[in-house]
């Protein structure tokens, strides 16, 4: 099967006048398939923001390079996006921030029905049917996004993403600012939804016992590199790499669970 996103051998490095640059990518490579839920899992700072404006055109890859159903991802700068990168959409952590306060949520996802028939969707759903497709109601579509919680706002900012028919969704920290109880089910939502439409999904993330419910695969990185990957199952249950081994220990469980697969025994 064919990548959907092919990643290879990624570098990004910031130059500022008076400091030393800062590569916050160091050489990554990764893909992600139809179908094909990818977790990218690392501690705040460690390049995976970063990765993911890149693959999306935000920011310019300082060395090599990125295709989309093989075709090169240019940096939009001021540009804006190619018929051929709206196939990918985005989902970001702060959903307040990427809705229109001014606009009703059932017109911003009704953009995303108009474009995706513009480029040749076929689904007949309407604005008001993906809102309930994420668990809200119909009549939610003319009220604007402050009147919704965050987790109720991330939906909305979902099923935007999602009505776009995209065959590719970047999701970016897209749970990390909701309460602990919603996480699991929003992260769960938007794989089933992924799922259904037969779209990949690079969904990174902070939280691996959350990342291990929907990825197929899970790769870790640290300090700008990925330091392991694999199988989710693999990954979780024998993990090779000091680093991930700290994350699954630092995962907090039930008293009486014991420790985490994979790991030694408490000293």
């Amino acid at each position: 099967m064919s990548s959907l996103l092919q990643v290879d051998d990624l570098v990004v490095t910031y130059k500022s006048f008076g400091k030393e640059p800062f590569t916050a990518v160091k050489g990554v490579s990764l893909t992600v398939s139809p179908g094909e839920v990818v977790g990218l899992v690392g501690e705040s700072g460690c390049g995976k923001s970063t990765i993911a404006r890149t693959v999306c055109g935000l920011e310019s890859p300082s060395e090599g390079s990125i295709d989309f159903q093989g075709q090169s991802v240019k940096h939009l700068g001021m540009r804006k996006r190619a018929d051929d990168q709206l196939r990918m959409q985005m989902v970001f952590q702060d959903p307040f921030n990427s809705l229109n306060p001014r606009r009703t949520v059932g017109s911003q996802i009704a953009d995303s029905v108009a474009l995706a028939k513009r480029l040749g969707g076929t689904s007949p759903m309407s604005a008001t049917d993906w809102l309930e497709k994420v668990e809200l109601s119909a009549d939610d579509a003319t009220a604007f996004p402050h009147r919704f919680s965050g987790g109720q706002r991330q939906r909305i900012a979902i099923a935007r993403a999602l009505a776009a028919e995209p065959t590719l969704l970047i999701a970016d920290e897209p749970i990390s600012a909701l309460d602990a109880s919603l996480q699991a089910q929003i992260a769960d939502l938007m794989s089933r939804l992924v799922r259904d439409s037969g779209a990949g999904m690079l969904f990174i993330s902070h939280d691996l016992a959350v990342v291990r419910l929907i990825a197929d695969r899970i790769m870790v990185m640290k300090a700008g590199k990925i330091v392991e990957e694999g199988p989710t199952e693999q990954v979780w249950n024998h993990p090779q790499h000091e680093y991930t081994q700290t994350l699954l220990a630092s995962i907090p469980l039930p008293d009486g669970l014991g420790r985490l697969p994979g790991l030694a025994p408490t000293p």
